[in-house]
């Protein structure tokens, strides 16, 4: 019994060994490129809910998509802010689109103020992701 325990032992300790070698970690986001994404996507729904004022369904639809991509993104910014160096090199990158940013938001809601009481709206805007 004994010696068919350690044969079992040294055929694991043996294919271990002779296997695939491990994989390496998935690569760890890049801070520029998370938040240059981010803020694309920032700007395309500013330009999505601008082009579409009014068209409240299409609208929400649009943003659907969009919110998927911006979930990814947002992911990676969270992935990000677990170390806290990458988090200051991260809030850097991010400051930097701050001018450019500037009166976004108050864009996006003005546009979005003839849908604010359509049902397909109020139902997408819950789930945009948030940081």
């Amino acid at each position: 019994m004994r010696v068919v325990r350690n044969a079992a032992v040294a055929v694991l300790i043996a294919s271990s060994a002779c296997g695939s070698p491990a994989r390496p970690p998935p690569a760890r986001p890049d801070p520029k490129t998370v938040a240059a994404a981010l803020d694309r996507s920032l700007a395309r729904m500013q330009e999505l809910v601008h082009r579409l004022r009014g068209q409240c369904t299409v609208t929400a639809k649009e943003l659907v998509k969009l919110f998927d991509e911006m979930r990814r993104e947002i992911s990676d910014v969270r992935k990000l802010q677990l170390d806290p160096d990458v988090a200051r090199e991260l809030k850097l990158e991010m400051d930097a689109y701050e001018l450019s940013a500037r009166g976004r938001d108050d864009a996006i809601a003005a546009d979005l103020t003839p849908c604010a009481r359509d049902p397909d709206i109020i139902n997408v805007m819950s789930t945009m992701p948030e940081l």
